[in-house]
């Protein structure tokens, strides 16, 4: 058994914390229990498996006995996983943007034995570089005088968060309206990067719900204006070093503006998200270009199926950011490195099309590989480039390779099937389709009891605790599988889930996130859609999607019930719009 019991936890991220000598405790009522009996703060560590800076801060603190040493003596340490718990992530996070202006992972939050939070930030290093990031071992000092000097004072503050969380949600009601979408389009599009493509600066995420909104927008507005800005986003995107060339799919975000070095993780997410984007953009290419989305759609599909399928059925939710504990080895090259395997006339055509020099572009000389030509340069000599392309793959194959995290959350595998079904759909690639309704039908068989969803197949932890995300895009994957014609019993289905999910999930308040956990503080009502759609958007959607195959609904009848269940996320889609893509782009539908 390991130093704290972690290597019986379901969750690929606690099992790997389970010989850190830090003392971590699971999310769980014993867990709470013991830090009333203590009278100790709780230190709750949020992240993921295939984090980079998780880590990282694992190495430097967690794994450093000195400093685990005060951590287990000053707090009760629990680890949990974003994405086996999704509602304890959102409802710290919000915290954690909220008292420091930005949030990400690890996140790390002290909390009261009653859950509520009084000191909170992301990545805090052993040794502080500056001014940016106080060292780990600061903050737990600072804690501490807090804690035991102060503690009527640090048990206000506590309680005067969770005010302020409660108000936030409740406060955050506000109808989407026509003024609001133009307000948010022109917002968005003024911060357009006209020479790299995207919005805004570094970092760059691929942003796919600001992109569902432009093209939703556009046929709302009859300008094709913003469809075709997030056409030139996307494709920046695809052609830079974020996405993997040589093996397909997406990275989860790139460091710089220019869509070069990303952080090398990839999430079985961002690939649903960026199929169903590609759909949605395709309308607005011309034919060349709709032949490179299908080419990165292929790519795409191929390195879902072959990369995180499930022995079973279904994908496995990522691909870890390290190999050998170093950030994207498996996926650069130096120029001498190529050349002992590519013809010359390989090689040039990587010069020519795929970045490939001798300087390289990133770290020790080494290369990140780019298509930034696209299909309009490359013209006859595509097929060449694709050639070079998997005879690197078959290289790289015997590198050493990121693991492949073993979760299965069954939310994202239902973004995978609906962006391969719609991908598919849209750009008349029937395999992709097939991959897609294979996914439906393995969602069917393993997370649907009845009108009950699960969330993360085969955990523990989770079995009686309900997230409206996995219902809601169960539902949109169904709808998406009805509309091939191929699963005849896909509506039905649907609208028994989503009828179901209404009732479980819908408060006075608006729809909660999660049900089933007393430990939670409050109920998380989620206001906005980052970095996945929003269980309680994709709800709308569901609603305005149902009700058109209504027969004999009005225009009205169709978009009113969606629309106000959008409510919750008007004051993000007026303060920050880019957060509430999805959202917004619904409600552009149901204005259409």
């Amino acid at each position: 058994m390991s130093p704290n019991g972690l290597d019986r936890e379901s969750s690929a991220y606690l099992r790997a914390h389970a010989n850190d000598p830090v003392k971590w405790h699971p999310w769980n009522a014993k867990t709470f229990a013991t830090a009333r009996k203590l009278n100790r703060p709780i230190f709750l560590s949020i992240g993921y498996q295939s984090c980079h800076w998780c880590h990282v801060m694992q190495r430097e603190s967690f794994r450093d006995a000195d400093t685990a040493a005060i951590l287990s003596r000053l707090c009760i340490p629990v680890k949990v996983d974003r994405e086996v718990r999704p509602d304890v992530d959102a409802l710290y996070m919000a915290y954690v943007q909220a008292s420091t202006g930005s949030g990400g992972w690890p996140m790390s939050v002290f909390l009261t034995p009653d859950g509520a939070p009084f000191f909170g930030g992301t990545y805090f290093p052993r040794i502080s570089p500056g001014e940016r990031y106080p060292a780990f071992r600061d903050v737990l000092e600072v804690v501490r005088s807090s804690w035991v000097l102060s503690r009527e004072h640090t048990d206000e503050v506590a309680e005067e968060a969770l005010d302020f969380l409660r108000t936030q949600q409740l406060g955050a009601h506000k109808p989407l309206t026509r003024h609001i979408l133009d307000d948010a389009a022109t917002h968005i599009l003024a911060s357009e990067d006209p020479r790299h493509g995207g919005f805004g600066g570094s970092p760059k995420f691929p942003q796919a719900t600001q992109l569902s909104f432009l093209a939703a927008y556009t046929a709302l507005s009859n300008d094709e204006r913003p469809a075709q800005s997030a056409l030139r986003a996307l494709l920046a995107m695809v052609r830079g070093g974020v996405f993997d060339h040589a093996g397909g799919g997406l990275f989860r975000y790139s460091v710089d503006e220019q869509w070069l070095v990303p952080h090398f993780e990839k999430m079985l997410y961002d690939q649903g998200l960026l199929l169903s984007t590609i759909a949605q953009l395709a309308p607005f290419a011309d034919s060349t270009t709709r032949d490179e989305l299908a080419q990165i759609a292929r790519s795409t599909g191929r390195f879902l199926t072959r990369d995180l399928p499930r022995p079973d059925g279904g994908f496995y939710s990522s691909i870890d950011a390290e190999a050998g504990g170093v950030e994207g080895d498996t996926y650069v090259w130096t120029h001498d490195e190529l050349a002992t395997f590519l013809t010359p006339a390989e090689l040039e055509l990587a010069e020519e099309f795929l970045g490939v020099s001798e300087a390289g572009n990133w770290e020790r000389h080494t290369t990140i590989l780019t298509r930034r030509a696209g299909r309009d340069a490359e013209g006859d000599q595509a097929g060449a480039v694709n050639a070079v392309l998997d005879r690197i793959f078959q290289e790289r194959a015997a590198r050493t390779q990121p693991a492949v995290i073993d979760n299965t959350i069954v939310s994202w595998n239902a973004l995978a099937a609906r962006g391969l079904i719609e991908a598919g759909h849209a750009l008349s690639e029937p395999e992709l389709v097939t991959a897609g309704l294979s996914a439906v039908d393995w969602l069917c068989d393993t997370a649907v009891w009845r009108t009950d969803v699960l969330h993360a197949i085969g955990d523990r932890s989770v079995a009686d605790i309900r997230f409206l995300e996995d219902a809601a895009n169960t539902v949109a994957a169904l709808l998406a599988a009805h509309t091939t014609g191929e699963r005849p019993k896909a509506l039905k289905l649907a609208r028994k889930l989503h009828n179901a999910t209404s009732k479980r999930f819908t408060t006075d308040s608006g729809l909660v996130m999660s049900v089933g956990d007393p430990l939670l503080p409050m109920s998380v009502i989620e206001q906005d859609d980052a970095p996945t759609p929003a269980g309680a958007s994709v709800h709308a959607e569901n609603e305005l999607q149902l009700a058109a195959l209504e027969p004999g609904a009005s225009k009205e009848d169709k978009g009113t019930v969606a629309l106000g269940l959008l409510g919750q996320f008007g004051r993000t889609a007026e303060i920050a719009p880019g957060l509430a893509g999805h959202a917004l782009a619904v409600a552009a539908r149901a204005l259409t």
